[in-house]
């Protein structure tokens, strides 16, 4: 079957005609019935089916924005208000407390002190019997003008030369590897006062915690040799105290015994 072309575009043109709305029934194009519309008439495209109702909408959004403005502007201006009357109630109270505080602080005032009572002089008592003998006080013994020393603490005995000698060298200095007789170190002070009573002793701490016998604390008699602490030698002298080359700074002094670690008894 053939079909010319004058055929079949007149057959085209018949299809879109019959699609087309007639021209006498225009279509309805008011806002309300295109807002309705969901989907544009077949063959309508006028820009007032997509924008239909735009402007309204557009107005309708402004005043809902500018009502939230206005409502949170109120909201804010709200909790300034609670915020400033919170503040001043809270500086009211502390203003309070202040005062009160310095009410409490202040001295009351002076009270003033009764008159002292005063007796009556007493009336001598003239009949017989009545009268008190006079009481005659014993004079205070005048007290001691001079101030006697305490007799010393070591008792002459076992190692008193080497007490004695101890003693006199108090107040010299020290020196390192010294033996007198200007200048000690600690070893050297004990062999120096036992060489006074003919014994030799070795000049070196080490060597003198091994001579003679142990003693304990307790036990200990002037002459004996003490060790305070390890490296460290003096010579006990009675009365809890020992004589010693301390440092540089101290010298040979006079002092109670510190850290007792053991004791060695020579003779």
């Amino acid at each position: 079957m053939r079909i010319n072309l004058g055929t079949a575009l007149c057959m085209v043109l018949c299809g879109v005609a019959g699609s087309a709305p007639a021209h006498g029934a225009p279509a309805d194009t008011s806002p309300a019935t295109l807002i309705s519309t969901t989907m544009p008439p077949v063959g309508v495209r006028s820009i007032w089916y997509y924008e239909g109702g735009t402007t309204d909408a557009r107005a309708e959004l402004r005043e809902v924005r500018a009502a939230s403005r206005d409502a949170q502007r109120a909201r804010l201006a709200q909790q300034a208000a609670a915020d400033a009357a919170a503040g001043a109630e809270a500086t009211a109270r502390a203003e309070a407390v202040t005062v009160a505080g310095a009410v409490t602080r202040q001295r009351p005032a002076s009270r003033s002190r009764p008159a002292p009572r005063t007796r009556a002089s007493a009336v001598p008592r003239t009949g017989p019997g009545r009268q008190r003998p006079p009481v005659t006080r014993a004079p205070r013994a005048a007290a001691a003008s001079t101030w006697a020393p305490p007799a010393p603490t070591w008792v002459p005995g076992a190692g008193g030369g080497v007490v004695g000698f101890a003693l006199a060298q108090v107040g010299k200095g020290y020196g390192f590897g010294s033996a007198g007789p200007d200048r000690f170190d600690c070893s050297g002070l004990v062999a120096a006062a036992f060489q006074r009573i003919g014994i030799s002793l070795p000049h070196q701490t080490g060597g003198l915690a091994r001579v003679g016998r142990p003693v304990g604390r307790g036990e200990l008699r002037p002459g004996d040799l003490v060790f305070p602490a390890s490296g460290h030698v003096g010579i006990y002298v009675g009365g809890g105290r020992m004589v010693h080359a301390s440092t540089e700074r101290g010298g040979v002094k006079l002092s109670p015994i510190y850290a007792f670690s053991f004791a060695r008894r020579v003779a």
